[in-house]
């Protein structure tokens, strides 16, 4: 997982280990620019995996509680807390 700046990673040359299979696949929480462009390669790349910059340590309890509070809501047909906007481009 890529959770440090986004600059420090070379793009290319994961692209290049990835296409190769040196590496099978890649979950990137921090890019540059950020977001990424709308035509960029990591956005359709089957081995890629973006994540909305948001790489931090769960915290079991209320990691538990926000899971359960979304479970209640999504039983109620209520909107769920913490959805990702894809709109936004990330």
């Amino acid at each position: 997982m890529q959770a440090g700046r986004g600059p420090q990673l070379n793009q290319d040359d994961l692209l290049q280990a990835l296409e190769s299979g040196q590496l099978r696949a890649a979950v990137i929480d921090v890019t540059d620019p950020e977001p990424l462009p709308p035509g960029h390669p990591f956005w359709h790349h089957p081995a890629i995996w973006l994540t909305p910059h948001i790489a931090s340590q769960t915290q079991n309890e209320s990691a538990i509680a926000a899971l359960l509070e979304n479970l209640r809501r999504y039983q109620r047909g209520e909107p769920l807390h913490g959805e990702i906007d894809r709109s936004r481009g990330y």
